[in-house]
């Protein structure tokens, strides 16, 4: 058999016990994305086309993959081999067809360096895509056989489906990063909060700066939180005096 790419079938599984820990908490990812990797029955960048049969046929068989254990994904393609725990960015945890025949899926950013660079990437506002990685034939007016076999979606600069697969922050469902501000600092060398909880300072707040907050709500003492991470050094009830005249 022909590979239309030069990838090999990844031998990475995921322990069943991380799928049901991924459904119990959120805290394993940085955020959930939807988004499209590619239609059949259309000419796509690479000049091939996945008929109709082709293409359903795979994205069905890959779905049943993934219920049996979410599967990976890199930030880019490999350059050889399976899918890389080095470049690993995403976990695949659903793909289905929608009425027109576009692939969809649903997938969560891990909290490794290429997933807080997937993330920060799509904040900034770049336009990046989905890209299958699999093998197969195809024939000589480049149409793909029976037998595709999707090993991985990857995430890319420039996915061949094009805007059947563009991906922006706007395919980010949710975000698991509670409290902090979407923006990205424009001071060189200063983090923004994304980055200080993303480098883990957020996790490791401070000694004591919980002090006065017993008995407050979650969303007064993650604000709170959010401040003396910016810097604040008050107690909370200072903060929260500031915060109610200042409101």
């Amino acid at each position: 058999m022909k590979k239309y790419i030069d990838i090999v079938e990844t031998k990475i599984d995921l322990d069943e016990e991380m799928k049901e820990l991924a459904e119990e908490t959120r805290e394993s990812f940085n955020a959930r994305l939807e988004f499209p990797f590619g239609v059949r029955d259309k000419i796509n960048l690479n000049k091939r086309t996945y008929p109709r049969l082709v293409w359903d046929s795979a994205v069905n068989e890959y779905s049943g993959v993934i219920e049996a254990g979410w599967k990976l994904g890199d930030l880019d393609h490999p350059d050889s081999g399976g899918t890389k725990l080095s470049t690993a960015s995403h976990l695949i945890s659903k793909i289905w067809l929608d009425k027109d025949g576009r692939g969809m899926a649903e997938a969560y950013i891990l909290k490794t360096t290429k997933g807080t660079d997937l993330l920060r990437i799509l904040k900034s506002n770049v336009k990046i895509g989905a890209s299958l990685r699999g093998i197969g034939e195809v024939d000589s007016n480049g149409v793909v056989k029976k037998g595709l076999k999707i090993l991985a979606i990857d995430l890319v600069e420039n996915p061949s489906f094009g805007a059947d697969a563009h991906i922006t922050k706007a395919n980010i469902i949710e975000s698991y990063i509670p409290g902090l501000s979407d923006a990205i600092s424009t001071d060189i060398g200063e983090l923004s909060l994304n980055e200080k909880h993303m480098a883990g300072i957020f996790l490791n707040p401070p000694k004591g700066w919980d002090k006065g907050v017993t008995g407050r709500t979650e969303t007064e003492k993650k604000h709170f939180l959010e401040a003396v991470v910016a810097g604040y050094q008050g107690t909370f009830e200072d903060w929260k005096k500031e915060r109610d005249d200042n409101a």
